[in-house]
């Protein structure tokens, strides 16, 4: 809720109105930080009310996949941000994005555990090869070849090279852990190009930076006809998850600011 007894300085009133009018006064009013983040530094709300307002003024996405992308980044496991991906979900909803779309969205989020067979993996095979422990060379197993099978869909290749380490030396993890993986390719509330789409989002955001995964998903969503603003506003959306260090730990410094002037700030220590 805003705070009604906040008086604004003329500039911290300017910042605030270039948020609302850029961003949507919906978004200042879901949240008390965006006044607290306000009365330290008007300069910044401006600031990123101006950058973060791109790709939904630009139209290149639709509204929900704009909120389905920001869904996608908060609830990896790489960042779980439990307070924005409440908002965006809600938000996604107000802009008419059915329940299906939001958990396909976090059926994307979910396949970041793919790394682990890409590069864990690969280490561990390096470290067998050099120990001389290494499996030796011979046909794919049919469990084998119905594992690394889970991994084409439609004509979209999924296999990594990575993936043959783990295909040699832990079959049965990697056909049940595939057809996990394969959860979001088969359900059908999102076309083929948005869900490439936001498995760039997963891999580019600044908590997961995999450029292999990015290299991938672009080429793929650049072949089902993703255009140069579909992309540069995905790349846009997930740069400004840098904010959260601010709508995280200004409260934790407005509180830690108060309780000291008031000779209280470690008083609830055990």
């Amino acid at each position: 809720m805003e705070n009604k007894e906040l008086v604004y300085t003329p500039e911290q009133a300017a910042a605030k109105e270039v948020f609302c009018r850029r961003r949507g006064d919906y978004k200042w009013k879901s949240s008390s930080l965006w006044d607290d983040i306000l009365m330290y530094d008007h300069k910044l709300i401006s600031g990123y009310a101006e950058y973060s307002a791109l790709p939904f003024e630009r139209g290149a996405l639709s509204p929900v996949m704009c909120e389905l992308i920001a869904i996608v980044i908060d609830s990896s496991i790489t960042h779980l941000h439990q307070a924005g991906l409440r908002n965006h979900i809600g938000h996604a909803i107000e802009v008419g994005a059915t329940e299906g779309e939001v958990l396909e969205a976090l059926e994307i989020a979910c396949t970041i555990g793919s790394r682990v067979f890409t590069e864990g993996f690969q280490v561990y095979a390096d470290e067998l090869r050099e120990r001389g422990m290494y499996p030796a060379d011979a046909e794919l197993t049919q469990e084998q070849k119905e594992a690394k099978d889970l991994y084409e869909y439609q004509g979209y290749d999924y296999w990594d090279e990575g993936h043959n380490e783990a295909l040699k030396l832990d079959p049965v993890g990697m056909k049940t852990f595939a057809q996990w993986n394969r959860a979001p390719l088969t359900n059908d509330c999102l076309s083929q190009k948005d869900k490439e789409l936001l498995y760039l989002a997963l891999y580019a955001s600044p908590t997961t930076v995999y450029v292999p995964g990015i290299r991938e998903h672009l080429k793929k969503a650049m072949d089902l006809g993703a255009t140069h603003e579909e992309i540069i506003s995905v790349f846009e959306l997930i740069s400004v998850i840098g904010v959260h260090s601010l709508t995280v730990s200004t409260p934790i410094l407005k509180k830690q600011a108060a309780d000291y002037a008031a000779g209280t700030m470690w008083s609830d220590r055990q």
